[in-house]
């Protein structure tokens, strides 16, 4: 320890105390038997805090040598080291905790962020200590209900001792809130800097509101947000927005705590933030005014809640008439360039949290807002100023879920505004896909080909949105079936683009799955138009539709047979490309949303899937691509085989019949020996290693199902691996587990273990694994996918 006193030797002597100081302590507490090494740690460290002092005013003034930065570096890890190995032992709040407490305020207080950081991780694990019950058994047992009001419900359970120590560190606590709330500010050259300083300052930032919010925990909401006003309260006289910007967002860190409706402290902020500059001169003020506003709606909306209750009192009104000019502030800041989608963002949350109490006296206002940024986005003209189109679209899923509150003919009619100015455009340019110029030096928004795609894309997805957020479920079938037409056309004028009909495939998705049921009488134009597109185009946006119409309807009888034709057509067209592996590996998305398309058949509609037809076809396919490298496709394939062994899911939201379980039955047994074999060769090397527990999830269901009929498969599946991959005795702890499973010992997580164990004796060179490969699968099967597995898969 003496080398801590040394220039020349304190790296390598602060590297050797950090791995003492780790090595006397478990879990936060220093070990008895280490007390007489901890004794004499614990001083040599803190005789380090002079010269920390020392270093952190001079980099203050003068700022610190490269050598000097990574002295302080090396002195706010052993600090650092100290406090969180000893969190338990400075949580008892004796006087000989203050020394170390008080060294880590002094690396918080550090002026270079980087060195700042080093302490968060102390202070949130003093916090934990501190408030959680856990971390406090052992002081409990005195606990006595305190019948004293307090700002934090918590402290009216806590026992004497827990408050005592409360009470000692919430000096540090409000120390480190004033500390850190002064380094989130802007320095006054963040105008010169580059994208990854500014980058850095975020980063640093986000730490910061984590600290804040472990301090928040301790000093509880009243003290925490008085700490973080206190300097916005004093640019009475001269305002720095660089202040003002940080205080909001400091306040904003602290949104999760359980801050009361109405309070006055935040009542005031409020009300202030109209008055606040939005000019150029105002850096970046405006974007955390819009953040801090949109953070917290909810607190908003208790807060109107508050004032519409009779018993509070007109006093209480105060929301009434704030949240409407916070809403006229949000909309001014949508022209400013930097706070704009901010701005958007808090519009939406604001009409999410508030919309039932802002519905009868905003809705106009919100309104001619919604009419005005739908000539933005995609559909401004050409070297205009405009929000981007997720502005647009926050707006809009805002302004819709607005709507939503009202009830009866007023939503009707207010939900047919929302659509009017998506569906005009949408018609006009499917008339006239290629428009003419605007006018003199303005390109119409959507002119040429690709620019018409471009703008249609937009208008369906806000369209989407509409429907997305539509929650009276006759509106929205009334919605789809309103704008059905144009969706048809849209899918028939563009069939070429398979970015257009995945948005307007996603629109017809989410119109399906809010109309529910309510839209039964459009079931057979819906069937005919994706039959007809899937077998013109192909397009795997169309399965996930039929997928929605088997969720709403595959448990009606009266639907089955529209709803099974549909189902064998898009099934058996979507494998004819699916014939080989390679067809998997090339095209996934098609397999995935095929499979996916099975599964929801095997859960809502199981008459689909379970007949003479089809399942022979469905679990050759799964046979064939369940070793597709991709991971969707993949777990899509193995999530059916897994349905098709347990019929007793309880997910299945249909039980089948003892004559289609008998069907099912008879081909399980017929296939299932060949598809151990491909399976335990997926898991063996075929496949990356992390599907393993995702093939053992088949095994188990398999085993449990067919018991002793299943058994025999495995054991000559795993006879056919030669001892160059697997001897038998690394083979036996899997077939243990197999036999248990048969004999009726349920003991997934056995196989899952054995069968990982297994993988990783195969998968130890690769030589091994080729061998354990070649000896399971077909000569086709493992010709199509060794090659791609000595990929790098690990990551798939």
């Amino acid at each position: 320890m003496e080398g801590l006193m040394s220039v020349d030797t304190f790296e390598d002597a602060s590297d050797a105390v950090c791995e003492l100081v780790m090595c006397t302590s478990v879990r936060g507490e220093p070990e008895q038997q280490m007390m007489p090494l901890v004794q004499l740690l614990v001083p040599a460290v803190m005789s380090l805090r002079p010269r920390f002092q020392a270093a952190a005013q001079q980099a203050q003034s003068q700022g610190g040598s490269e050598d000097d930065i990574e002295a302080v570096k090396g002195m706010a890890r052993l600090f650092a080291e100290l406090g969180e190995s000893y969190v338990g032992l400075l949580a008892q709040a004796s006087p000989d905790a203050t020394q170390p407490v008080e060294a880590m305020l002094d690396v918080a207080a550090y002026p270079d962020q980087a060195i700042s950081a080093i302490s968060f991780n102390f202070w949130h694990h003093l916090m934990r200590r501190l408030t959680l019950p856990e971390h406090n058994a052992h002081v409990r047992r005195d606990v006595q209900i305190i019948t004293s009001p307090s700002q934090d419900p918590a402290a009216n359970t806590r026992s004497p001792e827990m408050q005592r120590r409360l009470d000692v560190f919430t000096p540090a606590f409000q120390r480190l809130v004033t500390v850190v709330a002064h380094n989130v500010q802007y320095p006054p050259d963040c105008h010169e800097w580059h994208q990854d300083e500014v980058q850095d300052f975020k980063q640093a930032r986000y730490a910061i509101a984590e600290a804040l919010e472990d301090a928040a925990e301790v000093l509880g909401w009243q003290r925490t947000l008085g700490l973080l006003l206190a300097p916005l309260q004093q640019l009475s006289t001269a305002f720095d927005w660089r202040v003002a910007e940080a205080s909001l967002y400091c306040v904003r860190c602290i949104h999760k705590t359980a801050l009361p409706a109405a309070e006055p402290l935040l009542l005031s902020l409020f009300g202030s933030l109209p008055s606040m500059p939005t000019n150029a001169g105002a850096g970046s003020l405006p974007y955390t005014v819009a953040i801090l506003i949109g953070t917290y709606s909810d607190w908003l909306a208790r807060t109107l809640k508050r004032g519409t209750q009779p018993s509070q009192g007109h006093g209480q009104s105060q929301g009434q008439l704030l949240v409407p000019q916070l809403l006229q502030l949000l909309m001014q800041l949508l022209e400013h360039t930097e706070a704009s989608g901010a701005a958007a963002s808090a519009i939406r949350n604001i009409c999410h949290s508030c919309g039932r109490y802002l519905a009868s006296s905003y809705l106009e206002g919100l309104m001619q807002l919604y009419q005005k940024v739908q000539g933005q986005g995609a559909a401004a003209l050409t070297g205009a100023q405009k929000l981007a189109e997720r502005d647009v679209l926050a707006i809009t899923e805002g302004v819709t879920a607005l709507v939503a509150s009202l009830q009866g003919d007023s939503q009707a009619s207010a939900t047919q505004a929302l659509l009017e100015p998506i569906l005009g455009p949408l018609q006009g340019l499917l008339q006239q896909p290629h428009q003419n110029g605007a006018g003199p030096g303005q390109q119409a928004p959507g002119a040429g080909q690709q620019g018409n795609l471009e703008y249609i894309g937009a208008l369906v997805d806000r369209l989407s949105t509409v429907f997305k957020r539509t929650t009276n479920a006759s509106l929205a079938a009334s919605n789809l079936a309103h704008c059905w037409p144009l969706l048809v056309r849209v899918l028939t004028q563009y069939s070429s683009s398979d970015r257009l009909a995945e948005k307007t495939g996603r629109a017809i998705k989410q119109g399906l799955q809010s109309s529910k049921t309510a839209s039964a009488a459009m079931l057979p134009q819906v069937v005919e138009t994706v039959a007809h597109q899937f077998q013109q185009s192909r397009q795997p946006c169309m399965l996930y539709i039929a997928s929605e119409l088997l969720k709403a309807y595959g448990a009606d009888q009266q639907f089955q047979a529209p709803l099974g034709q549909l189902f064998s057509t898009l099934v058996v067209q979507a494998l004819q490309g699916l014939q080989q592996l390679s067809g998997y590996d090339n095209n996934p998305d098609m397999a995935d949303d095929t499979f996916l398309l099975i599964s929801r058949g095997v859960r809502y509609s199981p008459g689909v899937v379970y007949n003479p037809q089809m399942l022979p076809i469905i679990v050759d396919a799964a046979m064939i691509g369940v070793l597709v490298q991709h991971r969707d496709a993949c777990c899509s394939i193995l999530s059916v085989l897994r349905r098709l062994h347990n019929t007793n899911d309880p997910d299945s939201e249909v039980r089948i019949s003892n004559q289609q379980e008998q069907q099912l039955r008879a081909v399980m047994l017929q296939k299932d020996p060949l598809l151990v074999r491909i399976l335990l060769g997926g898991a063996l090397g075929a496949l990356p290693k992390s599907r393993v527990d995702d093939i053992a999830a088949v095994f188990y269901d398999m085993l449990y199902v067919y018991r002793g009929e299943a058994y025999p498969w495995i054991v000559a599946a795993l006879a056919a691996i030669p001892n160059q991959a697997a001897t038998d005795a690394d083979k036996h702890s899997f077939l243990k587990s197999a036999q248990d499973l048969a004999s009726g010992i349920d003991n997934r997580w056995d196989i899952e273990t054995a069968l990982d164990d297994l993988s990783e004796v195969c998968r130890r060179n690769r030589h091994s694994e080729e061998a354990a490969v070649r000896s399971l699968l077909p000569l086709e099967l493992y010709q199509a996918c060794m090659p791609q597995g000595h990929q790098q898969t690990a990551g798939l």
